[in-house]
């Protein structure tokens, strides 16, 4: 149930403009009932002007300055929610490069490495033919040869 009187879409008036303060006053004041429908209608006037805070305007004015203030908030914790979401992708980002460096790092002494170790080897061209992805995590180097490429896919 609504607390303050309010205005629907056909731009009927719903809600409580006398409280149950004021009817038990009536009730318990009045033992006409003529007396009593008198009474409960100087309170409803008197809560339709405009110095009463059930008066239809003042609602207005309330809801008006609610929705204002909960426009603001939202969009207040949109801005802080975006704004912390960027940081961790920044984080995520510096992070991810940071491992991809370290992993190119360690790969790269390999790969030196393995061509030292093949110097001598007549077809070492053939056997460490192969790319570099800096973009990727886990895919680093590519070796053109399948043969070398499951060989050292433990390493990679």
């Amino acid at each position: 149930t609504l607390t303050n009187p309010h205005q629907d879409d056909n731009g009927e008036w719903h809600g409580p403009l006398v409280g149950v303060l004021e009817l038990q006053q009536i009730q318990n004041s009045y033992s006409e009932q003529d007396e009593k429908v008198e009474a409960l209608s100087g309170f409803v006037q008197k809560a339709l002007t405009e110095n009463s805070n059930h008066c239809p305007s003042h609602y207005e004015e309330k809801a008006t300055a609610y929705t204002e203030i909960y426009e603001a908030a939202e969009k207040e914790a949109d801005d802080y929610q975006e704004k912390k979401e960027k940081e961790q992708m920044q984080k995520y980002d510096e992070s991810r490069q940071e491992r991809i460096t370290k992993r190119l790092t360690k790969l790269r002494g390999v790969h030196a490495q393995m061509v030292d170790i093949m110097k001598e080897c007549p077809m070492k061209d053939l056997a460490m033919e192969c790319s570099w992805n800096e973009e990727s995590e886990r895919n680093l180097l590519k070796f053109e040869c399948a043969f070398v490429q499951s060989t050292m896919s433990d390493l990679l």
